[in-house]
């Protein structure tokens, strides 16, 4: 785990299209501003443990594909799901 220390306004970058901005900082609380493309997932922890709390090895992305019906395995679209 990187560790960095920032103070109000400063940013963090994460590869070409994430920035992590320090907004507020509080006597118990730090609040961050988060710019990321709109196919970014962008979630509160806790909210992941809400979503699937009895299986928290899984991504954010599975859990969300999960919970819209999308299958885990995409197929290329001239292939069919076996029936099973």
């Amino acid at each position: 785990m990187l560790v960095l220390t920032r103070k109000r306004s400063q940013t963090i970058r994460i590869g070409d299209q994430i920035v992590v901005k320090v907004i507020q900082i509080g006597k118990r609380t730090v609040k961050v501003g988060i710019e990321a493309p709109a196919e970014v997932k962008v979630l509160r922890s806790e909210l992941c443990s809400d979503l699937a709390p009895d299986q928290p090895h899984l991504s954010i992305a599975e859990i969300l594909r999960q919970r819209q019906g999308v299958p885990s395995v995409v197929l290329p679209p001239d292939v069919e799901m076996p029936n099973g």
